[in-house]
């Protein structure tokens, strides 16, 4: 039986994909049956304004190339039209652009894989939820800042007393 020929653009449809998959950490998984070419449009836009990207890709060449990168547990989103948002900076701000695009559209978030951990359409929603990386930084700085100055108002409240004394 003769060794069956794989065609040279598939090869390079898949190389091109593990690059581009290969380059970022996060990824969301989409449905985007039933979006206008402006509402992509939009969404794209969006997305590229949070340093990310949205592709539609062939599911076939996906799990080929998220299997070259040792990306595993995404085959189970790779079924129907699939488009896949690549996060090239933080994942949150792109799952909440996602999910408000969902609302607002047919889009639907099928799944993610953010840094390593692979997350359910309802995982990935929950996600979403969670303050950003910037919005932690100012509540912990918001909650450290009232601890010093309660720290400095109880020090002066104790040399105030010694003083007394």
């Amino acid at each position: 039986m003769a060794e069956k020929k794989i065609q040279q653009y598939k090869i390079d449809a898949v190389g091109q994909l593990e690059r581009q998959f290969g380059s970022v950490e996060s990824y969301f998984l989409t449905d985007y049956r039933g979006l206008s070419v402006e509402q992509i449009t939009e969404i794209r836009g969006k997305l590229r304004a949070l340093d990310a990207e949205i592709h539609v890709v062939k599911n076939n060449f996906a799990k080929k190339a998220f299997e070259l990168i040792d990306v595993k547990g995404l085959e189970e989103y790779l079924v129907g039209p699939t488009a896949v948002a690549l996060v090239k900076g933080e994942a949150g701000p792109v799952a909440k652009a996602l999910f408000a695009a969902a609302k607002e559209t047919s889009l639907e978030v099928k799944g993610g894989y953010v840094a390593g951990d692979l997350m359910s359409s309802q995982e990935a929603e929950v996600f979403s939820t969670l303050p950003t990386r910037d919005e932690a930084i100012q509540m912990l700085m918001y909650a450290m800042n009232g601890v010093t100055s309660k720290l400095v108002r109880t020090i002066q409240a104790v040399a105030d007393q010694k003083a007394e004394a």
